[in-house]
C-alpha cells in the first residue's frame, strides 16, 4: 500500500514530467502571440495595436492573425504578405474608398524556437502603419504611423492540462477505493 508522502511524490512527479513534454519547443511548433503595450505615434497623437497571431516555426507561417489598429481602425486579419519571416510580419489590407493599409511588425529577436511565456519586443525602427491610395478618387500620399513601444508575448497553452485532471481524477478515485475497509 502507498503512504501519503510517497502518494504525492508520485503525484507530483507524474506532473513535472508531463509539464516538461508538453512545453519541448520541438513538439509544439505553432506558438500564439499577442500584443501587449503596442501604440502607434502619428502627427503627436498615440494609437493603440492590438491582436493576436500564431507563428508556426516548423513552416514559417503565419495564421489566425487578428490585429486592430486604432489609428486606421482596420483589422488585420487576412494571409501574411511576401517578406514575412520570423523576424518580421507584413500585412495588408484594403480600407474604405481604396485605401491601402500597410501594417510591418518588426521584432527584436527571431520567434522561432520561444517556448510559451517568451517576450520578444517590437523593433521600433521596422514597425509601422502607412496609409495611402486614393479617396473618392482623390490621391491620397503615404501618411505612415510610426511604433514607439511594444512586445510580443507567447501565450501559453494548456494542452495537456485536461488529460492531466483527468488523469488524478482517476488516480484519486483508485486510491480512494483502496483505503475503503
Amino acid at each position: 500500500m502507498i503512504n501519503q508522502a510517497k502518494w504525492t511524490a508520485l503525484m507530483a512527479g507524474t506532473t513535472l514530467l508531463a509539464l516538461s513534454v508538453a512545453i519541448d519547443p520541438a513538439e509544439a511548433a505553432a506558438v500564439k502571440w499577442s500584443l501587449q503595450g503596442a501604440t502607434l505615434r502619428f502627427e503627436n497623437q498615440d494609437y493603440s495595436v492590438a491582436g493576436s497571431f500564431v507563428y508556426d516555426d516548423a513552416t514559417n507561417t503565419y495564421s489566425n492573425i487578428s490585429i486592430l489598429s486604432s489609428w486606421s481602425r482596420a483589422l488585420y486579419d487576412g494571409p501574411t504578405q511576401a517578406g514575412s519571416s520570423d523576424t518580421q510580419l507584413n500585412l495588408s489590407e484594403v480600407g474604405f474608398a481604396s485605401l491601402d493599409l500597410d501594417l510591418a511588425l518588426g521584432f527584436a529577436d527571431t520567434l522561432a524556437g520561444k517556448l510559451p511565456g517568451s517576450t520578444v519586443l517590437l523593433n521600433l525602427a521596422s514597425s509601422s502603419e502607412t496609409a495611402s491610395g486614393s479617396l473618392f478618387g482623390f490621391p491620397i500620399p503615404p501618411q505612415t504611423a510610426s511604433f514607439t513601444s511594444g512586445s510580443v508575448v507567447a501565450i501559453p497553452t494548456p494542452a495537456l492540462l485536461p488529460g492531466l485532471v483527468g488523469l488524478g481524477w482517476a488516480a484519486l478515485r483508485k486510491r480512494k477505493v483502496a483505503i475503503k475497509p
